[in-house]
C-alpha cells in the first residue's frame, strides 16, 4: 500500500526530474520550423517534426511536471528547480505544449506553480 510519505517522496522525485530535464533539453525552435508565425495546422509535416523534436521523455514532462508538483510538500530542490524552469525555459515550453496541443494544461500547470510558490515558499515555510 501507498503511504502518504512515499507518494510525497515520489512525487518530489518525479517532479525534480521532469524539471531538470525540461530545464537540460528545452531550446528554441524544438522543432525547426521555419517560420513561427505559422499555426501548427498550417504545418504540413508538423507530426513528423514532433517526432524527430520532442523526445517522448520530454513530452512526459512538458505534460506533467504540474501533476507530480501539485502532490509534493515543501522542497528545497523542488523550489530550486522550479525556480530554474521559470527563468531559463517557460518560454521553450511553451512552445512545446503549443506543438502537443497541449495549451489548456498549461495554464492549469502555471495555477499549480502559483499555488505551490504561495503555500511552500512563503516567508513562514522557509
Amino acid at each position: 500500500p501507498w503511504f502518504p510519505d512515499t507518494q510525497r517522496q515520489l512525487s518530489q522525485v518525479l517532479t525534480t526530474r521532469c524539471l531538470q530535464l525540461l530545464t537540460t533539453k528545452l531550446r528554441f525552435n524544438i522543432c525547426n520550423l521555419e517560420a513561427s508565425h505559422l499555426r501548427n495546422t498550417d504545418i504540413l509535416d508538423l507530426a513528423e517534426r514532433i517526432v524527430n523534436g520532442i523526445p517522448d521523455e520530454l513530452a512526459y514532462a512538458a505534460k506533467h511536471w504540474a501533476h507530480h508538483l501539485s502532490a509534493v510538500g515543501s522542497s528545497d530542490e523542488v523550489s530550486f528547480e522550479l525556480d530554474k524552469f521559470f527563468q531559463h525555459s517557460l518560454l521553450h515550453w511553451l512552445e512545446v505544449i503549443s506543438l502537443l496541443g497541449q495549451v489548456g494544461g498549461a495554464l492549469k500547470a502555471i495555477a499549480v506553480a502559483e499555488r505551490y510558490a504561495q503555500v511552500c515558499l512563503h516567508p513562514m515555510c522557509i
